[in-house]
């Protein structure tokens, strides 16, 4: 998995909040009904959810290239306190 501050194939400056991260791996990517699904890495062979899908490529030519520009995910562990508050403490953060 690559890591980008700002999407790197974009034409128009997208800007990254801290509450967001911007990925790609190569020959996998974000489409249409996306939203919402995991991103995971593995940590100490264990796998680690640490996003959200949020958003990709949304125009007609670049959708069938969505597996070559990376996406932006929604970072999880900035929702973490939330998170534990709306599920009377049933959140594991541990997996953040």
């Amino acid at each position: 998995m690559q890591w980008f501050a700002v999407t790197r194939m974009s034409k128009k400056p997208v800007h990254i909040r801290d509450d967001q991260i911007c990925a790609e791996s190569g020959g996998k990517g974000v489409g249409a009904g996306d939203s919402g699904g995991p991103i995971k890495v593995k940590v100490a062979g264990k796998w680690t959810q640490i996003g959200l899908t949020s958003f990709g490529v949304g125009v007609y030519p670049l959708t069938i290239k969505q597996h070559l520009i990376p996406a932006v995910f929604t970072r999880v562990s900035k929702f973490c306190s939330f998170l534990e508050i709306s599920t009377y403490n049933e959140f594991n953060k541990e997996s953040f």
